[in-house]
């Protein structure tokens, strides 16, 4: 669970999430994004439970410890809630989608449709 710390973001909030990886989170002809910039990874341990994003474009590519990053992803807020999910700004600098079931079928689901809201800025 993510705490609260901050007060709620207003729907109308953009944030942003960085591409980690070139082949796969995006299509560079069409700037679609594909369902795994958002899907959680479950066999972690402990597996992923929330997705990371940033208020910025350049706050999201500040979160990648390499600062190696492939663009970045846009998705309004209230797009995010209107899926049933939330967004919590947990650090000054980091958000956290939340909400997401944690098994592959409802993951690899909330992924396919926050795919579908987002769309590529840089």
């Amino acid at each position: 669970m993510v705490k609260q710390i901050f007060s709620p973001l207003s729907n109308e909030v953009k944030i942003y999430r960085a591409i980690l990886r070139p082949k796969g989170w995006f299509d560079p002809d069409t700037g679609l994004i594909d369902a795994k910039a958002f899907k959680l990874r479950l066999e972690r341990n402990p597996p992923e439970t929330k997705i990371s994003a940033a208020l910025s474009p350049e706050k999201a590519v500040s979160l990648i410890p390499s600062g190696k990053t492939y663009g970045v992803i846009e998705i309004q807020v209230k797009d995010i809630r209107s899926l049933g999910l939330n967004v919590v700004q947990d650090k000054p600098n980091h958000i956290s989608i939340t909400g997401i079931p944690c098994d592959e079928q409802s993951a690899q689901d909330y992924a396919v449709k926050l795919a579908d809201v987002a769309r590529l800025v840089i």
